[in-house]
């Protein structure tokens, strides 16, 4: 920079250094001033669990998406993760963990949260069936219920199936 000034008197040359010396030095302080460091490190997600009751098929459930943190803290993600099912012909699921039972049958049920995944397999069983008369009785699953208002014709014999479906 002095070098490049006309006058060629040593006095000049010092005066021209030391105030770009002193421009540059304030250049520096106003850009570290200036400058805030934003970075923090990562929280570091070590597994996400998904938790919910299966729904039968025409009902719905709401899941949830648990992370645990690698210092073993637990968090909440239910809304921040992105939902999806493996089947959306047996069961689907919203952006907020809600899960639809389509059809029956087993699906898996994933949430992810930070690239991590965590799956719940749920089986999605028929619906409740409404009460039929005549041949061959009336097949309650578990849940359900049946009433008749005519209880003088009613004689009631029950068979209860693995599945856990009466039939009366």
């Amino acid at each position: 920079m002095s070098e490049a000034w006309p006058r060629s008197d040593g006095e000049t040359r010092k005066r021209v250094q030391r105030v770009g010396s002193i421009a540059m030095a304030a250049l520096l302080t106003a850009f570290t001033i200036g400058c805030t460091s934003s970075a923090s490190s990562p929280t570091t997600i070590s597994s996400v669990a998904v938790a919910g009751t299966a729904p039968a098929v025409g009902a719905t459930s709401q899941f949830t998406a648990t992370a645990t943190l690698m210092d073993g803290t637990t968090q909440d993600v239910t809304s921040l993760a992105t939902w999806s099912s493996s089947n959306s012909s047996e069961a689907t699921v919203s952006s907020s963990g809600l899960v639809a039972g389509v059809g029956a049958g087993t699906v898996t049920i994933q949430a992810t949260y930070q690239r991590v995944t965590g799956a719940d397999q749920i089986t999605v069983n028929p619906s409740l069936l409404s009460p039929c008369h005549g041949g061959g009785g009336v097949r309650v699953l578990r849940g359900g219920s049946f009433s008749k208002d005519n209880k003088s014709l009613m004689h009631i014999q029950t068979n209860i199936e693995p599945s856990g479906a009466v039939t009366l």
